[in-house]
């Protein structure tokens, strides 16, 4: 904390924390070293970002890096607010909401497409309040001019947006692809007699993340901007409609509260695919092995026949 209650992250963001008095002020800076940082994650992973690697960028010692940046924590949390530092939000359309919005979506998820070690860091209250995080949220809010609805709703429908962006970028960074070989042999058991309905899709791909062809100016791609189309389907009929009657003394969800809820069910989700994922591999496992036993006793019978036989030959001889 500074010594007027700020959070010193969000002191050096906003570039109002106290200046090194020592220290070789001409060749460092917040900013640089936020920046230095950003691209070694974007070259090597987040990994690979650590106080010494990125002191020695500037050719100074570790100790010279902590006068500016007192952890790598702190480090991390200015990287993902840098990260969402783009020029482009001045061009978000706020003549049609959707369309606005839309491209403000995309906005994310070139965030998340450029920097995806930005998904392995979480995300606290003290980004709320980041410059560059408002100055996002502050587009989304103009993209939502022309929404007919209240300040607090739009604030709502960009904590939807958020989730589902990020959701997307999440689950594909997760999915890693898998062999030919898997594939062929996923699609030889995965017949339309056992998945009715899921078999077409392993036949097409996509039940394996082959991703759908995008234009090359998207950056939603087919399957977020039919999610977010679906979602601001939902918004337009509840404006249209207007709210439902709030009881009197039903306090309204705070954004943050909104946003960890909606984190929270994401978050469920992802875990119910994994198991789900898990106990498919387990069958699959058990499949294996009583089809090698069921081979094992097929050869035992042949030569339990091939045996009688024989001995059946002897016996007439």
């Amino acid at each position: 904390m500074t010594e007027d209650g700020m959070p010193r992250t969000v002191a050096v963001a906003w570039g109002v924390a106290e200046f090194p008095q020592r220290g070789p002020k001409r060749e460092l800076s917040h900013e640089g070293i936020v920046d230095a940082a950003i691209e070694i994650a974007d070259a090597e992973g987040l990994d690979a970002v650590t106080m010494q690697r990125v002191a020695a960028s500037f050719g100074f010692t570790t100790m010279a890096l902590y006068r500016y940046i007192a952890s790598k924590d702190e480090l991390h949390r200015l990287m993902l607010d840098a990260a969402l530092r783009t020029e482009d939000v001045g061009g978000v359309p706020d003549d049609d909401w959707r369309a606005g919005l839309l491209a403000w979506a995309g906005l994310l998820a070139g965030c998340y497409r450029r920097h995806p070690w930005v998904l392995e860091l979480p995300v606290d209250s003290d980004l709320l309040i980041m410059p560059n995080n408002m100055r996002v949220v502050d587009a989304g809010l103009r993209a939502l001019r022309t929404l007919p609805t209240s300040p607090e709703e739009k604030l709502g429908v960009i904590v939807g947006c958020t989730v589902l962006v990020r959701g997307f970028a999440g689950v594909m960074d997760e999915i890693t692809g898998y062999s030919s070989a898997t594939v062929a042999a996923i699609r030889e058991v995965a017949t339309a007699a056992r998945f009715p309905h899921l078999a077409p899709l392993v036949a097409s791909g996509a039940y394996f993340g082959a991703p759908q062809e995008a234009a090359p100016d998207d950056d939603l791609g087919p399957d977020l901007r039919f999610a977010l189309e679906t979602f601001l389907d939902g918004v337009a009929a509840r404006a249209a409609a207007g709210p439902p009657p709030v009881a009197e003394d039903a306090a309204p969800a705070s954004p943050r509260e909104a946003y960890e809820r909606a984190e929270g069910a994401w978050r469920d989700a992802v875990a119910t695919r994994k198991a789900a994922e898990q106990r498919v591999k387990e069958l699959h496992r058990r499949e294996a092995e009583a089809q090698r036993a069921r081979d094992a006793a097929k050869e035992l019978m042949r030569a339990a026949e091939k045996l009688e036989r024989q001995r059946a030959r002897e016996q007439g001889g």
